[in-house]
Parts: C-alpha cells; structure tokens; sequence
C-alpha cells in the first residue's frame, strides 16, 4: 500500500539533493574561478584581487557549513546560508558569472524556499539586474529618461534585460512546478490516509458486533485519521421515524453530550435533521447563516457534512463530521467518508442482528433453566408420589414383601441381604464374589424411587458385564410392570367397590319402610366391609352452648 508520507519525504529528500548540489557546484565552482583568475593573474603579471580572494574563501566556506547543516539535519537553515551566499555572490559578480549565479539562487529558493523566502530572493536578483543596467547606462552615459528605449538600443543593456527576462521565466517555472509536486505530494498523502483510514474502519466495524463500541472505535478512528475537530454518530431508534440519539461521540464534548442523552428532530432545522430527512449528504459552512445551526459546546465548528447511514434502502443514522476549516471536505474526503457510513451500515447491522440473537439466546436459555426446574419438580413430587403410593400399598399387603428361589421351590420371605441393602442405598447394582459363590444385586427403581431389590447367585461363575446390564433391564421392566400391575389392582378394587355400591342400592329400591331400609343398610355394610359392628341413627340432637340451642 502506497505510504501517507512517502510523496512528502520524496520531495523533502529531492530539496536536500538540491542544496547538496548547490552547495557542491559553489564549491567547487568557486574553487575553479580561483585556479583560473590566478592563472590570469600570473599571466598578467598582477597581483591577487585580494577582495575576490577573500569573498571566494568565505563563499567557499559558507558552502561547507550548509553541507554539515544538511547531513546533520538542519535543512531550513543550510538552505538561508545558501541563499544568502547566493545573493550575496550575484550582487558582488558581474559578466557570464552573474546569469549562473542568479539561476542558482532563483532555483534554490523556487525548490527548497517558502513564499516570502522565493519572493525576497526573486526581488533581491531584480535589484541587482537593475543596479547593472543602470550603472551600464552611467558608463556609457546614455539618458536615464529614456533608459527603455536605450535597452533596445545598447546590446550590453539589452542583454542583461533579456537576462532578467529569462531569469524570471525560469524562476516562475520552477516555482509552478515545485508548487505542482507539493500539491500533488499533499494529494497523494491525503489519498492514502483516506484509503488507511477507510481499510481501518473496515477492519473494525467487521470486528465488532457491539453497536456502542463499534461507533465509538469508528468514530474515534475518523477524527484520527481525517485529523477532523469532532465526529459522531447519531441512530434512528427502532420503531421511530422523528427522532435520533447521539450513539457515539468524540473527546470531551461528545462525552458530555452522551452523558446528557442528547437526541434532535429529524426535521430541516439542523444538518443532520436534513440528512436523516433527505437521505442525501448536506454540507454546510459557518458562512452559511440561513443553513448552518451550530451546537453551543461545537462553537469552533467551521464547516459540518453529514452523511446518511443506510441499511439497504433505510435509513438507520447519520455520520456527523465537524472540521475547523471551512474548505476541509474535499470531493475525495466526501467519497470515503460515504464509503465509511455505507461500512457503518453494514456493521451496524450485523451488530444488531447478533445483539437480536443473542437475546434470544438468552431468552432460549432462561426458559431451558425454567424447564429444567419443573421439570425437577416434577421429577421430585412423581418420586414423592411414587414412594407414598407404594408405601401405603405395601403396609396394605404385608404378605406380598418378597419372594425366593431356592432348590426349585418358590419360597415367600421379606428378609433382606447386606447385598440388597447395600445396592438400595447406592441405587447402583452391586456385583460380589468370593472363592465359592458369585452375587449380583440390581435395584429396582420406578420415577428415581426404590421399590425393591432383585438378587441372582448364579451355580456357575457368569460374565459379570452382561449379568448385571440384563438384570438391570429386567428390573427396568419390572418396575414399569409392578407399577402398572398395581394401578390394576386399584382400578378392580375400584370397580368391584362401586359395583357393591350399585347392588346395595339396588336393593334400596324395594325396600318401603324406613326401618327395613336401616337394618338393610347395616346389614350390607357389615358384609361388604367386613365389620363386627355397625350402626345408624336418625333424628336430631340439641347442643346447649351458654343458654342457646342448636
């Protein structure tokens, strides 16, 4: 992925090039016109131009000074040096030197200056193109009223023009271009911080299935990367269509508008209300008066765009981005910045999808316990039931507590074994052996309720495994048949009770006195239930309780 601050180092090392070159061709071009002029010198018989030796030594110099202030980082001032050395050689040079020199200067400052740095410079040059035309003119004594006309005239004066001329075509050329690459540079590093910061909220919003983290992070990951004064989220509530809440908001502000549960109208009145009405992106500026409603606490706010959150074609919110430029939301800010809130969308949701599941899950899972419990419940009152039930049954048939085996005979006993009651207890089979006899005992259970024990001692050792797993089935189906034996029994008794009641009054019916009928019913009674003595009386009887009669 192409760097956000690549083009911009490009170019920063393209200026530290441009001085070393400076700096290198002063040098050594300086070094040169001094072998060449003391050359002429010697030829000549003169001595040395002592002034033009000593400025050459310090232009020298001062080019060395700016190499170490490059290598050792201080750009800005190796380039002032430069400059200035520059200049100051083009006031002090004159002949084919000054062109050259005058170029350097012009294109050190149009690369590496600032806008008043190139200015100065290009006004510095001018002045020295003009001082030459004019001493040129006092030399050849032509009028100063009529210098322009005289330029045309005199080839040294219109050559020096000419020279200015394309000095400053070549400086303005430079600048254009150098200005093209900064702009440029800059575009280039804005491109890839929206594509970073566009992949970052990506990575995120695909990461997080939290609505109010996910905002927040986004939200957060906007303002950082876009280097905007304020972002944040507002969402439609589910089932409203005339209002939205502030979700997610960024530093102290935001925090103080969340902690305030701030919410506006979805109406004209704000720029967010428009969105949120309009389903388009609305930008406005603070110059804007009729179409600008700017918060108290975002009083520094300059420009505001906000931008539509969709759900496929519905709207859910709106992305709220504050800048203190007015100029700050440039086409390609707004194209990721929409590309950011139809990512916001999809997000949000997932997020509430999975938020919906889970709450069914939950859901899911409290009703699971809730079952689970009466299940339980139901589980304790049928063993409770159970274990009523067969404890009354068994007190009423004492004689049916057990029976035994034995030698091929079918022996009743109610005696129980260590082994059965040991097997009872666990509630698990119990398999015992010793050196002449193998015993295996299995409960029998009916609804987590014991209801008795069944105990095998097999003539010949068995496989233990398979013993204890067929008695624990018999003793399954046991239970289930002992149960359903029993509620057989209740139904017959049941049945033979009501069909004792039906003869008894059968015979009611042709009975025709009163006295006939009791001594029928006592006597019937006395049959049926077996008892040695049996009663009935009629009438009333008064109960005296402090003077009063019932």
């Amino acid at each position: 992925m192409f760097s956000a601050q690549s083009a911009s180092d490009a170019l920063e090392r393209l200026r530290i090039r441009y001085i070393r070159v400076i700096a290198f061709i002063g040098l050594f071009g300086t070094a040169l016109g001094m072998f060449f002029q003391a050359l002429q010198d010697m030829q000549q018989l003169e001595g040395v131009n002592l002034s033009i030796f000593v400025g050459s030594l310090l232009f020298i110099g001062l080019c060395i000074t700016a190499l170490v202030l490059v290598n050792a980082g201080y750009t800005r001032l190796a380039f002032i040096l430069m400059s200035l050395g520059l200049v100051i050689t083009a006031a002090g040079v004159s002949g084919p030197a000054l062109p050259l020199v005058a170029v350097l200067a012009l294109i050190l400052s149009a690369v590496v200056g600032s806008t008043l740095t190139y200015v100065t410079v290009n006004i510095l040059i001018l002045l020295i193109g003009v001082h030459d035309i004019y001493q040129i003119a006092q030399s050849e004594g032509l009028p100063l009223d009529s210098l322009f006309a005289q330029i045309m005239i005199s080839p040294r004066l219109f050559t020096v023009f000419i020279s200015l001329i394309v000095l400053a075509l070549v400086s303005l050329t430079v600048r254009y271009f150098v200005l093209s690459a900064e702009r440029t540079a800059d575009n280039a590093r804005r491109s890839a911080e929206l594509l970073r910061t566009t992949a970052e909220v990506g990575r995120v919003t695909a990461g997080l299935l939290n609505v109010t983290e996910l905002l927040a992070r986004a939200s957060e990951l906007i303002r950082d990367g876009f280097a905007y004064y304020h972002v944040q989220v507002f969402l439609i509530p589910e089932g409203s269509s005339t209002e939205a809440i502030l979700r997610a908001s960024t530093g102290e502000i935001g925090q103080q508008l969340l902690t305030e549960n701030y919410k506006l109208e979805i109406n004209t009145h704000t720029v967010v209300g428009r969105t949120l009405l309009t389903g388009e992106p609305i930008l406005t500026r603070d110059t804007d008066p009729e179409t600008y409603a700017r918060h108290a606490l975002l009083a520094n706010t300059r420009s505001e765009l906000a931008i539509p959150i969709l759900d496929a074609n519905r709207i859910v919110g709106a992305l709220d981005v504050h800048s203190l430029r007015r100029e700050a939301f440039s086409p390609n800010d707004m194209q990721a910045l929409q590309i950011m809130a139809n990512q916001l969308g999809t997000a949000i949701r997932n997020a509430r999808l999975f938020e919906a599941q889970n709450r069914s899950l939950q859901e899911n899972k409290r009703l699971f316990v809730e079952s689970e419990a009466r299940l339980r419940e139901m589980q304790r009152l049928n063993q409770q039931l159970t274990k009523r039930t067969w404890t009354d049954y068994l007190e009423e048939r004492r004689r049916l507590t057990g029976v035994t085996l034995e030698q091929n005979l079918l022996l009743p006993e109610s005696q129980w074994t260590d082994s059965m009651i040991e097997a009872t207890q666990r509630r698990q089979p119990l398999a015992r052996r010793d050196a002449n006899r193998q015993v295996i005992t299995v409960p029998i259970v009916l609804r987590g309720e014991v209801l008795g024990a069944i105990e095998v001692e097999p003539d010949e050792p068995l496989r233990e495994g398979d013993t204890v797993e067929m008695l624990k089935a018999v003793a399954e189906r046991l239970a289930t048949s002992l149960e359903n034996t029993r509620l057989l029994e209740e139904t017959q008794a049941e049945n033979a009770q009501k069909q004792r009641i039906n003869e008894i009054a059968e015979k009611f019916q042709s009975i025709t006195t009163v006295d006939e009928l009791l001594r029928v019913t006592v006597t019937e009674l006395r049959q049926s239930l077996g008892a040695e003595r049996g009663s009935i009386r009629l009438g009333t009887i008064a109960f005296e309780t402090k003077g009063a009669s019932l």
